[in-house]
């Protein structure tokens, strides 16, 4: 593959270890060998999730890994699907902070902080990945 992730300072717990990846190939005998490199370097599928993606443009084969799940708490990821789910993410913002807050019974300093976490993981996963 042409991309590799960096983990350089990353300890991962091999017995409990998830990965999602997002792949788009070009045709079909990529897509075995694609699936054959992930299960040589990652052994069987019960230890990671292969999710096909459409119209990826930027690379013939594409792979990236959303932030570990228990790098996002509860409370950050109910607060960012809320916002997703209300459209903060929209441009014009659909909803206010104060408007999740409520929704969420906190301030909405604490939404912002919350949102801020799952932002700050989300861009260094991108940046590592990236480079």
């Amino acid at each position: 593959m042409s991309h590799q992730r960096s983990t350089a300072g990353t300890a991962v717990e091999p017995s409990t270890a998830h990965v999602s990846f997002y792949v788009s190939v070009v045709d079909g005998e990529r897509a075995r060998d694609v699936l054959g490199h992930l299960t040589d370097c990652l052994g069987e599928p019960d230890r990671y999730t292969v999710r096909w993606a459409e119209d990826v443009q930027s690379d013939p084969v594409f792979c990236t890994t959303a932030p570990a799940a228990d790098d996002v708490t509860e409370p950050q990821l109910r607060a960012a699907r809320l916002a997703v789910e209300r459209g903060y993410y929209d441009r014009p913002k659909s909803v206010s902070l104060d408007t999740l807050a409520d929704e969420l019974d906190v301030s909405p300093s604490e939404v912002s902080r919350r949102l801020g976490e799952v932002e700050r993981q989300l861009v260094r996963s991108l940046v590592e990945y990236r480079g």
